[in-house]
């Protein structure tokens, strides 16, 4: 292949860069050169070389109430303060990321509009021009992490922050592993130049040779419209089973919990019903042959009492029957509560 496989550029593979640039370009209207794009062992490589670049000790770091415990040490592991901000079905509260500017001075803030992690809450319109206009007013950088965005069922597609930022303040991660496979490790970030030379220079540090095989078969891949394809497959599979356990969770688990709306992403959020014994439901879902994740994982200062229930990788009886266990667990904490 000529010495493709040959690459001296920290910030990827042109052919890959050049594939993704107009990708963006197709997707989302973004006007960006290949200057503004580097290429990323995933999104996390993103995060981390982020905040290598933005963090000072002790610099204020916002993050949404719930948030991904991995963000969060990220964060720490640079010296960070973090400061948490309120966060509802239309995106975080502008108020009270304002009344944090006020009192701190906000290096930068981190959020996933596209699908809020973990409550799958998509980022109004409205609420992602405020916050690029609190980002200007108060001089701190947005933190875009995009991975999973492709994954939206609804016809009105939100523009990122990345295509609405017309000051340089927004640093875009995404990643396809998502779309392909978590063994595809290749991710990347669209920002002003002089953060992509920073990144860049780290990279070297890390990841000197990057993967020049595998950045060309996903770059082929995505120049043959191979990854559209896949990705318009993909979505019609994840929202039957989307459809599927919303019917399950309406019907078999009204009295347990309550459903967050959600139009993206790979999961759903319920909020719990207030006698369910969020301290004890992992133990009581093992007696029901139910594996759930940590729940307070997603805080570090507050109780969480909801559930982020995953369907992309269970087929429809898979999740049919997680339902029914989950239900089972629910109906075990409720007879322990009558008895008590």
């Amino acid at each position: 292949r000529n010495n493709k496989l040959y690459c001296t550029d920290a910030k990827g593979s042109i052919v890959l860069r050049k594939a993704i640039l107009n990708m963006l370009n197709m997707e989302i209207g973004l006007s960006a050169e290949l200057d503004n794009i580097c290429i990323l062992r995933g999104s996390q490589m993103g995060l981390f070389l982020a905040a290598r670049l933005l963090i000072e000790e002790n610099d204020s770091i916002v993050v949404e109430q719930l948030s991904s415990p991995i963000v969060r040490e990220t964060f720490k592991n640079c010296g960070a303060n973090l400061l948490y901000v309120a966060h509802n079905e239309s995106g975080i509260l502008l108020e009270s990321l304002e009344k944090l500017c006020i009192n701190h001075p906000v290096r930068a803030i981190y959020v996933t509009p596209h699908h809020q992690m973990p409550t799958g809450a998509v980022m109004s319109i409205d609420n992602r021009k405020g916050l690029l206009k609190l980002a200007q007013r108060y001089n701190f950088v947005i933190i875009e992490d995009g991975s999973g965005s492709e994954f939206s069922y609804t016809k009105d597609n939100l523009r990122p922050l990345i295509q609405l930022d017309k000051s340089g303040r927004v640093i875009y991660i995404s990643s396809f592993s998502k779309i392909l496979a978590s063994g595809f490790r290749v991710g990347y970030m669209v920002a002003p130049t002089t953060v992509i030379k920073h990144c860049a220079s780290d990279i070297t540090l890390i990841d000197r040779q990057g993967n020049a095989l595998l950045e060309h078969a996903v770059a082929e891949l995505l120049e043959s419209g191979e990854i559209k394809r896949h990705i318009t497959k993909s979505i019609k599979i994840y929202q039957a089973r989307k459809t599927h356990l919303t019917h399950l969770i309406e019907s078999e688990l009204a009295e347990f919990c309550t459903l967050s709306s959600s139009n993206s992403g790979l999961g759903l959020w319920i909020d719990l019903a207030p006698h369910i014994q969020t301290d004890l439901i992992l133990k009581d879902a093992e007696k029901q042959k139910l594996k759930l994740y940590y729940i307070n994982q997603y805080s570090e200062h507050c109780q969480v009492s909801g559930l982020r229930l995953g369907f992309a990788h269970l087929n429809l009886d898979e999740i049919t029957l997680a339902v029914e266990y989950l239900k089972n667990t629910f109906m075990y904490q409720s007879a322990i509560v009558l008895r008590a």
